[in-house]
C-alpha cells in the first residue's frame, strides 16, 4: 500500500457532499478533545510524548506546523504515519479511552513547533500542542562571581528556556539569609525601581537585570528563578567595593644562599559583619594572594620565589577598601632594605548616615623577621 505523503491534504468534496456534511454535522454531540500538555521543552535526542483523547469514535488526525511556518503537514492520517514521519513517531491508541498519543524518538531540532490533534477523522474540534527543542532545560545565570566598583554599572544575565514564562529576581543581603523580592510579576519592587532595570528577551528567554549605580549595600547573592518563580534557580555572589581607604607598598632587596621562598603578608583590621577585600599588586599588575578572615582581622599571605644566589629588588603593594582601617604588611624570611609605609588616600565612606572622610597619613609600619 503507498503511503501518503507528508504535506497537507485537502479533502475536496462535491457541493451537493458538502451541504450533507454541513447538515450531519449538527446533529453531533460537541466533542471532548484533550491535548496535553499544551506547552513542552525536550531535550535533543531524547523521547517525547504528547496526548491527544477523544470521546468520538474513530482516529484521529495529528498535524505538524514546522517553527517557522504556517503550513500544517500531515504527520498521521487515517491510522497511517505519513512518509517523512516514518521511523521516529508512531501513534499509541487505546480505544478504551480514545488515546491516541503521539510518541516522537530521538527528538531533533526540526520536531520544533506547533503540533495539532484534530478528531472525528480530522473533521472535528482541533487542539495544539507547542514544542520546543533545545540542548539542555537548565536554567544559566552569568555571572557566577563577580566584583564591581562602587558606583559603577553591572549587569546579570539570566536565561531559561521556558520562553513563555516569567522570571522572578530575589536578593539575598550579606547581612542576613533572607531573600527579598527584587523583580516580580514582570515589575520592579520599590526600593529597586529607581536604580535598578530589567530588559527581556522573550522570544530567547534572556533575562537581564541592570543596577545602573552600584551601591555598597547591594553587595549579597542574587537569585534568577524562572516559571514565574516556581521552577529552577540559579544563584550568583556579587560584592562591591568601595574607595580605597588604604594603601601599603615598600621596595625589598633580598640577599639568600640557595632556593629560598619570601612571605608577604598583608594584614587589614575591621568591625562590623563584613570582611574588607585586600588586593596585591607587583609592578602594577594585580596579583592573587591566599586569603584568611578572623573575627576582625582579614589577611592576604604572598608567596614570592627566590631564585639561587640572587639579588631580588622589586616593589609590592597591598590595597584593601576597609574604612578608617590600617593596613600592615608584614616580611617573613628575607632581610629588607628600604622602609614600608603605609598611606591612607582621600576617600569618604558612607555609614549610617554618617560621613567619614580618611585622611593622608604617612607611617613606618614594617615588621622584619630575620630567619638565622
Amino acid at each position: 500500500m503507498q503511503m501518503p505523503d507528508r504535506q497537507s491534504h485537502l479533502n475536496v468534496l462535491p457541493a451537493a457532499s458538502v451541504v450533507i456534511a454541513i447538515l450531519l454535522q449538527t446533529d453531533f454531540v460537541s466533542s471532548t478533545l484533550v491535548v496535553v500538555p499544551s506547552d513542552t521543552v525536550a531535550i535533543v535526542g531524547s523521547n517525547t510524548q504528547l496526548y491527544c483523547s477523544t470521546d468520538l469514535p474513530g482516529p484521529v488526525h495529528w498535524q505538524h506546523i514546522p517553527r517557522g511556518s504556517t503550513f500544517p503537514a500531515d504527520v498521521y492520517l487515517h491510522s497511517t504515519i505519513v512518509n517523512g514521519y516514518v521511523g521516529r513517531f508512531h501513534v499509541q491508541v487505546d480505544n478504551s479511552t480514545g488515546a491516541y498519543n503521539l510518541v516522537i524518538n530521538n527528538t531533533q531540532f526540526e520536531d520544533a513547533g506547533v503540533f495539532r490533534c484534530l478528531d472525528n477523522q480530522g473533521q472535528g474540534e482541533q487542539k495544539d500542542a507547542k514544542l520546543n527543542v533545545t540542548e539542555s532545560t537548565e536554567l544559566r545565570l552569568t555571572p557566577k562571581f563577580a566584583e564591581v566598583q562602587e558606583g559603577e554599572s553591572f549587569q546579570f544575565t539570566c536565561k531559561t528556556y521556558y520562553t513563555n514564562e516569567a522570571i522572578r529576581w530575589q536578593r539575598i543581603p550579606m547581612e542576613n539569609n533572607f531573600p527579598v523580592d527584587v523583580y516580580l510579576d514582570d515589575l520592579l519592587v520599590d526600593g529597586y525601581d529607581a536604580r535598578y532595570e530589567v530588559i527581556k528577551e522573550v522570544n530567547a528567554g534572556i533575562n537581564k537585570l541592570i543596577i545602573k549605580r552600584a551601591e555598597l549595600r547591594d553587595s549579597g547573592v542574587f537569585r534568577c528563578i524562572d516559571r514565574s518563580g516556581h521552577g529552577q534557580q540559579v544563584d550568583s555572589q556579587l560584592t562591591v567595593i568601595g574607595p580605597l581607604k588604604c594603601h601599603s607598598s615598600f621596595n625589598a632587596s633580598c640577599e639568600l644562599e640557595g632556593r629560598e621562598n619570601v612571605t608577604l603578608t598583608c594584614s587589614v583590621n575591621f568591625a562590623g559583619k563584613t570582611p574588607p577585600t585586600i588586593e596585591w599588586k607587583h609592578e602594577g599588575e594585580k596579583i592573587l594572594g591566599a586569603t584568611s578572615i578572623s573575627s576582625n582581622e582579614v589577611q592576604s599571605y604572598l608567596r614570592v620565589q627566590i631564585n639561587q644566589g640572587s639579588s631580588y629588588s622589586s616593589p609590592y603593594s597591598c590595597s584593601s577598601n576597609a574604612s578608617n582601617s590600617a593596613c600592615t604588611i608584614r616580611i617573613h624570611n628575607c632581610t629588607v632594605s628600604g622602609e614600608s609605609t603605609e598611606t591612607r588616600l582621600p576617600a569618604s565612606a558612607t555609614s549610617g548616615g554618617l560621613s567619614i572622610s580618611a585622611i593622608v597619613v604617612p607611617i613606618v609600619i614594617f615588621i622584619i623577621i630575620k630567619v638565622v
